[in-house]
């Protein structure tokens, strides 16, 4: 691996990498592939701290910097410690903490939609609903507009009287099919109220609802005329807790779990425990479990300002939070987090299907939640998105590393998953995801976009910078590794991104 100024790419041997690979396997890899090593993975980190797009003083806000950039910086540091037992990665990861924790809502003084102010960290586009609250011709507050799907603050809305007691609502979305509602009314007694005439289009392109916030509905003035933007609504969703947490807890329990850490990490273990739990803690309301079936998961509260409001996460959202609270398990001991995972768990391992080779396929949404049977305006689910059909999405492989990484924590404890289990996961990269040079559209080894071997158009390869974390799989399948060796090996990555340094440290941990 040679690692320049603006670029990585694998080079070189390191032997001393392959400690836990058979004999057979070693003779063989140093042949047919060229092995990460920890001074690489030291050489790009030291790259992306200067260059890389998540800084640890990143608010989580836009884009979800935080969720998705330094939760893998930091879990790239517990893989280097927990592979070559280096603690100057764990001096890495206070050193980020200790700004990410000051980054926090109740640090700042920020609030959520509700006015709250929580121990986490709010976010907003592309993942909130954008909304805004428009006046009558009396300058009184009349209507709230709001666009569930995505880029909502690109949208722009215009309100036109189309006769002295109607009006219309155009919506033009920079990415979505415009929409116009026309000879709407304010009178709630009208067929054509406009809470239920848009209620009734449900589901529209952009996600749009209205909430008549008039004192008084009597009150019939028009809404002004004009064209207006969107604001963002800020929320703290569930994914991104996990995702910012979870290698925080890995050195809370490390910590405590190795005597000789103590004296330099104790007080820093100590301090961060309590702040980890609380976060965990904000989404407590919004666990849910079938006692009879022995699963559980977590939903999006309804009315919160999401898509997915008064539904069930998607598997990689709420396994997120399934890695923040196994590691509190080892940390704590505390039987209530043994318990949610193993219910979380057995949830994800219940939508797991046989791929016919050997593999496993599983979907992006449960099957048996709301978006996996899909819902009615009759079933009274959802504020902002008041219908949807069902979904049956194949999991890609980039949120698909969650659920791996998941179900790798629930073998590595006992939990659910088997050496069987993990075999097969295994097997479905090496059978499905794993594309060879011979069979790339550029000639160089790739990826699969779907964990069941499809891609949308041009989409193969579109996640080939953090394909390398499923690397942790190659206990279970030695062709994991290799792939992915000769995936990194034959493409340059800028190390601008926390999964592509997280895929090093992965490569580097399992050669």
């Amino acid at each position: 691996m040679s690692f320049t100024r603006r670029h990585f790419v694998l080079a070189g041997a390191g032997l001393g990498l392959a400690a836990t690979v058979g004999a057979g396997s070693i003779a063989q890899a140093r042949t047919t592939t060229r092995l990460a090593t920890a001074s690489q993975y030291d050489d790009a980190e030291a790259y992306f701290y200067a260059n890389g797009s998540a800084t640890p003083t990143s608010l989580n806000e836009s884009g979800g910097k935080l969720a998705w950039g330094q939760s893998h910086v930091l879990a790239s540091y517990l893989t280097m410690y927990h592979r070559f037992g280096d603690p100057k990665y764990l001096r890495l990861l206070v050193r980020n903490a200790d700004s990410i924790f000051a980054t926090r809502d109740s640090e700042r003084g920020v609030t959520d939609y509700r006015g709250l102010s929580l121990p986490g960290w709010r976010c907003k586009d592309p993942y909130t609903a954008a909304s805004a609250i428009f006046l009558n011709e009396n300058q009184q507050r009349c209507l709230e507009i709001r666009l569930a799907w995505r880029d909502g603050i690109g949208a722009r809305i215009t309100i036109a009287h189309d006769s002295a007691d109607t009006f219309s609502i155009h919506v033009d979305h920079p990415r979505l099919a415009d929409q116009l509602f026309s000879n709407l009314s304010l009178d709630p007694a009208s067929p054509d109220y406009v809470v239920q005439r848009i209620l009734q289009a449900a589901p529209t392109p952009a996600g749009v609802t209205v909430v008549d916030r008039r004192t008084n509905t009597a009150d019939l003035t028009l809404p002004r005329t004009g064209n207006w933007g969107l604001k963002p609504t800020y929320y703290v969703m569930a994914v991104n807790t996990g995702m910012i947490t979870f290698a925080i807890a890995d050195f809370c329990a490390t910590v405590a779990g190795t005597p000789s850490l103590q004296t330099e990490f104790g007080t820093k273990a100590a301090e961060y425990l309590p702040l980890v739990e609380d976060a965990v803690a904000i989404h407590d309301a919004d666990w849910r479990e079938d006692t009879t079936a022995g699963t559980g998961w977590y939903v999006a509260e309804r009315g919160a300002p999401i898509f997915m409001d008064g539904s069930e996460l998607p598997h990689n959202q709420y396994l997120a939070l399934g890695l923040t609270q196994t590691h509190l398990w080892r940390a704590t001991g505390d039987p209530v987090y043994q318990q949610r995972v193993t219910k979380m768990l057995r949830n994800f391992h219940g939508d797991l299907v046989s791929n016919g080779s050997g593999g496993l396929v599983w979907p992006y949404w449960w099957s048996q939640g709301n978006f996996g049977h899909g819902y009615t305006k009759a079933d009274d689910v959802s504020d902002y998105v008041p219908e949807h059909p069902a979904v049956a999405t194949i999991e890609d492989i980039s949120h698909a590393v969650i659920d791996v990484w998941a179900a790798v924590l629930g073998r590595q404890q006992g939990w659910v998953f088997t050496d069987t289990d993990l075999t097969a996961l295994a097997r479905t990269f090496v059978d499905r995801v794993a594309i060879s040079a011979a069979d790339s559209p550029d000639g160089m080894p790739t990826t699969a976009q779907r964990v069941d071997g499809t891609s949308a158009s041009g989409s193969i390869g579109a996640s080939n910078a953090t394909s390398g974390n499923w690397a942790v799989l190659t206990p279970w399948d030695q062709r994991v590794h290799r792939h992915l060796d000769a995936l990194f090996t034959a493409r340059d990555f800028e190390v601008t991104n926390g999964y592509t340094l997280n895929s090093i440290a992965t490569l580097a941990a399992t050669a």
